[in-house]
């Protein structure tokens, strides 16, 4: 019997202990609202948002930089490119997280499409950054029709279609023409003939170019930061940190260069995402600075600088 006893006593303890660390493990997040989709009434083309509300606790941040990347997640879905605002309010740090999706693809029978769940991925600014912590945004499903019911609907042309008065050897002149046309200008205007996940900076340059007919306003000016974070990261294929600078330059000695110019926007990045009383007579960039940073850096990514 007191064997017995001494079993229950210990489970209890042990219980006590996991509720405590669940608890501690919670606290870090002080809030988390996901606005899923309404599941039913979507056709091919039609768009839908999930909304994410999350707040941590101090000194908790988002890696913004491992959000879902902007692309094609399934045969039925794209991912735009994730919308994210936040502040700091009372020592919390409040994030709003927009995810848009539009469904690119329908067939006849399919009556649900899956939409993923994502991780979001969160640390201590302070400690060790590379104890990443987790907030799941669960799956869900969004109910779907196509526009019209093929069996019902006898569709047929009018008349048949003339023949081209040209021959095949012109056509397959006037279409190799017209592809090498294509590929000389994106080399042009990109450096390589299509963009892809390989040029970092490339991509990078692109996105801040295509903001010169926004205003330079707060949320313009994070977007940017953003945007040349992820590229960085992409670059090390890791999160870069300011602390990490040492380790990227020793791994990508072809930046070294730009050292000091690097350091100072990780230095100035810091103060703009996490010191809230950052000093007004800081540097402020410019889209023409972060524009230039980027050139560089791509540049030095195409090996001609």
């Amino acid at each position: 019997m007191l064997l017995r006893m001494e079993q229950i006593t210990r489970l209890l303890f042990i219980g006590f202990l996991c509720a405590s660390f669940s608890l501690s493990a919670d606290a870090r997040i002080e809030q988390l609202d996901i606005q899923q989709p309404r599941t039913f009434g979507y056709k091919i083309g039609d768009k839908f948002e999930r909304i994410i509300s999350l707040k941590l606790g101090s000194p908790f941040v988002l890696d913004a930089g491992l959000l879902p990347k902007q692309g094609r997640l399934s045969e039925w879905l794209n991912l735009e490119k994730p919308v994210i605002e936040q502040k700091v309010l009372d020592g919390s740090t409040h994030y709003r997280i927009k995810l848009s999706y539009q469904i690119i693809n329908i067939k006849q029978g399919l009556n649900n499409i899956d939409v993923p769940s994502h991780m979001l991925v969160y640390s201590d600014a302070n400690g060790d950054k590379n104890k990443k912590l987790n907030a799941l945004i669960p799956a869900t499903n969004v109910g779907v029709s196509t526009l019209t019911d093929p069996e019902k609907t006898d569709l047929q042309v009018d008349r048949t279609p003339a023949l081209l008065p040209h021959s095949n050897m012109q056509l397959y002149l006037y279409a190799s023409l017209l592809l090498i046309s294509l590929i000389g200008w994106a080399y042009l205007k990109w450096g390589v003939p299509f963009r892809t996940k390989h040029h970092p900076f490339a991509n990078a340059y692109l996105l801040l170019s295509n903001q010169r007919h926004r205003r330079w306003d707060d949320a313009c000016r994070s977007e940017a930061l953003q945007t040349i974070h992820q590229a960085f990261n992409e670059t090390a294929q890791k999160t870069v940190f300011v602390e990490k600078l040492d380790d990227f330059f020793a791994e990508h000695k072809r930046y070294t260069p730009l050292r000091e110019t690097i350091e100072a926007y990780f230095t100035y990045t810091r103060k703009y995402f996490f010191n809230v009383a950052r000093d007004q007579n800081d540097h402020e960039y410019s889209l023409a600075d972060l524009i230039d940073l980027v050139q560089q850096c791509r540049d030095i990514e195409r090996g001609i600088a």
